[in-house]
């Protein structure tokens, strides 16, 4: 699979999102990367933590090279959160996403509901938490904190949508923690793809979402990151003995790793992401879908606390 490189930002799209983020920022404001594990938000009724955010796109792209025009409004994501400290060692959380605005039988709606995350957290110690339920396998910078104020742009990024991808929740059981020193770590046994036949491999339609999903085969991601002051990277591994879970005999086992960083000095940012799966078996090679991977460099200039400027390349 062949990699290409392209620029986007001001300048090659005309966008816009009108975001509403109900969501108070993390205890660890320099966490980018994900695993907000072990902090949670002030309780705001009864105990109860609520909060959410919505977006509401309008995008007006020139399609180049045989691609479409696209001039578009689109009510894309309505969520909402609910939850509570149920002790002082257990927490639950939960994330209820309406896409498109509509849900339902209607003909042409493109629209779903359903639920992102449905955990419980159980603390071990100050440091170390079991989680179990529905949540957000810990790859990449955006799928664990995706929220629309965590990154530049209106839609996300390519490489994080199609090759990780975002959003992309399982359900299972695992354990996560700080290390000490900058370092956490998560490892979780969850839910794995179920790739379809005739989808030509896409990582993408092979998510589950914990939906009568199929689990002849569960997968395994180990996640590794590491910050300090205005810096965070990080890497994890996936892992998963069947793609297709049994329903396609051409397919096989299937690696994930990926890397990244985010990088922040004054006004001035930078941020880079590498992933790649490789798809063993007869059917993945013979649809040249066995190696797909994909990076993109992001550097950007904050002008003020909510207005930057950035240029993508993927």
């Amino acid at each position: 699979m062949s990699a290409t490189l392209r620029a986007c930002g001001l300048g090659w799209i005309a966008a816009f999102a009108l975001v509403v983020d109900a969501q108070p920022p993390p205890a660890d404001a320099t966490a980018t990367d994900g695993t907000p594990f072990l902090h949670t938000s002030p309780p705001v009724l009864g105990g109860i933590r609520i909060h959410g955010y919505g977006e509401l796109h309008y995008n007006r792209l020139e399609g180049r090279g045989g691609a479409a025009d696209k001039d578009e409004l689109d009510l894309h994501r309505f969520v909402v959160g609910l939850g509570a400290d149920l002790s002082d060692r257990v927490r639950f959380d939960s994330e209820l996403e309406l896409e498109h605005a509509l849900a339902g039988e209607r003909e042409q709606n493109r629209g779903y509901l359903q639920v992102e995350e449905a955990r419980l957290d159980f603390d071990l110690n100050e440091r170390h938490a079991v989680r179990a339920g529905v949540f957000l396998v810990p790859v990449g910078l955006l799928n664990t904190m995706h929220e629309p104020t965590g990154f530049y742009g209106v839609e996300r990024n390519p490489v994080e949508n199609r090759i990780l991808p975002t959003t992309w929740s399982e359900g299972g059981i695992g354990l996560a923690g700080d290390l000490g020193g900058g370092w956490r770590y998560e490892a979780w046994l969850h839910s794995g793809l179920n790739i379809p036949t005739g989808s030509h491999y896409s990582v993408r339609s092979g998510r589950q979402k914990a939906s009568y999903a199929r689990a002849t085969d569960p997968a395994a991601t180990v996640a590794l990151a590491w910050s300090g002051p205005g810096i965070n990277v990080g890497g994890a591994v996936h892992h998963q003995r069947d793609v297709a879970q049994g329903q396609d005999p051409e397919a096989g086992a299937a690696w994930l790793w990926e890397v990244h960083a985010d990088l922040r000095r004054g006004p001035f940012g930078l941020r880079g992401l590498f992933a790649q799966w490789t798809l063993n078996g007869a059917g993945p090679r013979a649809a040249g879908a066995d190696r797909q991977y994909g990076g993109y460099l992001e550097p950007s200039m904050r002008l003020t606390d909510r207005i930057g400027i950035f240029v993508c390349f993927n």
